[in-house]
């Protein structure tokens, strides 16, 4: 650990200068029974790891800044590569790895090995089957769309019963049949995500392919399956999904991909209820239900339940089951309703070769 300078925050976690704290002396006192920060009625995300820390201490008293950096160094390294029961048995290091890397470039985690690709996949994946199916529409002649910026119904017909029924991308409940775009969600929001991609666009009124869109249905399985793998787990921006009733997109549902498949990995072949799944993901992160805004009206426990729709829904259903990385399983526990279980699919467990 690097040593703390004059003007670096003091590490009591009084928020001054370093030279207007502790600095002033050669010895860091940390034997009081509150932190500073706790002594002003103003505890921070500082105060429990301060409190541990001084507990680690004792008695002890450092005669230099050297050895309270030498001391703080392996305290932080020991602590952070503790396995951490909230973070499901990985440690926090291993976290941040996950949360400041692409999921396919964080090998101290897992590798994501497309070479499995180069033979037929197991599971279908059902974004690159609906995009092969568009863009070969498309690159063999553009599309005029309806006055209110529709996909024709002929079109939505065939894409329908052609591609997306089939997949029961929502599960194994049959949905009703499909005639105008406006009839499916998925529909225009696989064209959102094609058009983030930069693989279509629109311009008057036709809808058409785009340069890159060409090259990608011209790709090989495995390099289609790179391109949207890297793109839906790392650059894709969720959030043009929003729906305006739901809580917003956080974009630690996203950064945090790899710890949401490790989650359904521990739960082995039986899989775990994707609400059981977000509640973990909260006691993971529980900070993020603080970037959320309490609308008026609401109480703390239904922002925390609109947050773990969006959770159960981005993290543990809708983007992984794009690439064909999960199963879904109906578990009828009323008669008009069935619970929702959730396991890595075949390719998952192929793709993924987990270091951890």
């Amino acid at each position: 650990m690097s040593k703390v300078g004059r003007n670096d925050p003091c590490p009591c976690g009084s928020g001054k200068k370093f030279k207007f704290c502790h600095g002033e002396s050669n010895s860091i006192p940390f034997g009081e029974d509150q932190t500073f920060m706790e002594s002003i009625g103003k505890p921070n995300m500082a105060t429990d790891f301060l409190r541990e820390m001084k507990q680690s201490l004792g008695d002890q008293v450092f005669e230099s800044i050297d050895e309270a950096n030498a001391f703080m160094g392996t305290y932080v390294k020991t602590r952070n590569d503790a396995v951490r029961e909230d973070f499901a048995g990985l440690s926090s290091a291993q976290i941040a790895q996950i949360l400041n890397n692409p999921a396919d470039e964080c090998p101290a985690i897992a590798k994501v090995d497309y070479s499995v690709l180069d033979k037929p996949s197991p599971t279908p994946v059902p974004i690159l089957e609906a995009a092969r199916w568009l863009l070969a529409k498309l690159d063999h002649s553009p599309m005029k769309l309806t006055a209110a910026g529709y996909l024709p119904p002929a079109v939505v017909v065939l894409w329908w019963e052609d591609v997306l029924a089939p997949l029961r991308f929502y599960g194994p409940i049959p949905l009703a049949p499909v005639k105008k775009e406006s009839d499916s969600f998925l529909m225009g929001e696989l064209r959102q995500i094609f058009t983030a991609s930069g693989w279509i666009k629109v311009r008057n009124g036709t809808l058409s392919v785009t340069k890159k869109g060409s090259q990608f249905l011209a790709a090989s399985f495995r390099e289609q399956y790179r391109e949207t793998y890297h793109g839906i787990s790392s650059t894709l921006d969720w959030s043009i999904l929003n729906n305006p009733h739901d809580a917003p997109h956080h974009p630690m549902m996203q950064d945090a991909w790899l710890f949401n498949l490790y989650l359904l990995r521990k739960a082995g072949t039986t899989g775990v209820f994707i609400d059981d799944a977000a509640d973990q993901w909260l006691k993971a992160f529980p900070r993020t239900l603080e970037d959320y805004s309490l609308p008026a009206g609401h109480t703390v426990e239904s922002r925390r339940e609109s947050v773990r729709t969006i959770v159960s829904t981005n993290c543990f259903s809708y983007f992984p089951r794009l690439l064909g990385l999960i199963d879904i399983i109906e578990v009828p526990s009323e008669p008009w309703y069935s619970a929702k279980q959730v396991r890595l699919s075949e390719l998952a467990k192929t793709l993924h070769r987990w270091k951890i």
